[in-house]
């Protein structure tokens, strides 16, 4: 899959990620908004950290949840990013009760398109992580492996033939 393929599809990821945990946090629950945003149902203004931008925020007051998605190549990337988030989360909220996510359960399988889905895990410490597949990687990689296979056949049978004919069998 190309880097291209493998960031539009995070992106659908990440939206159909978002739309699921909306549904499911409702009223808490806020994806894609910054730390700000998410401070500010609070009652704390801190614009200037509005750059920060979290996957996914539950703010429940019972929950006060951060959620990091990531591809699963990038699980560091995600822990070392929602640390982050939770260290300027609890800087502001004077409660400082912010923690990585771990209530919000997403879909174990979510579908992009006919031929790609992603299969995703539950939050880790907060973080989701996604592994992408793709049919139509799959139909490449077997055709290239039959063709590899029935080159070495064609290699192997000539060579049983010139050893035949070299040694008079």
């Amino acid at each position: 899959m190309s880097s291209l393929d493998a960031a539009k599809y995070g992106r659908m990821i990440h939206a159909k990620l978002g739309e699921d945990f909306i549904q499911k946090m409702e009223p808490f629950g806020i994806s894609g908004s910054s730390v700000a945003t998410s401070l500010r149902k609070y009652g704390i203004n801190v614009d200037a950290i509005i750059a920060l931008l979290p996957d996914l925020v539950d703010i429940n007051p019972a929950n006060k949840e951060v959620y990091e998605i990531k591809p699963i190549n990038a699980a560091l990337l995600g822990e070392v990013q929602l640390e982050g988030y939770l260290q300027v989360f609890n800087y502001f909220d004077p409660v400082k009760t912010w923690k990585p996510g771990s209530t919000y359960v997403p879909p174990l399988e979510v579908t992009l398109d006919p031929l790609t889905y992603a299969i995703v895990s539950p939050p880790v410490r907060g973080v989701i992580l996604y592994k992408l597949f793709s049919v139509k990687d799959f139909a490449k990689r077997r055709a290239l492996n039959v063709a590899q296979s029935q080159t070495a056949d064609i290699q192997e049978s000539v060579g049983i033939s010139t050893l035949t004919t070299l040694l008079g069998f």
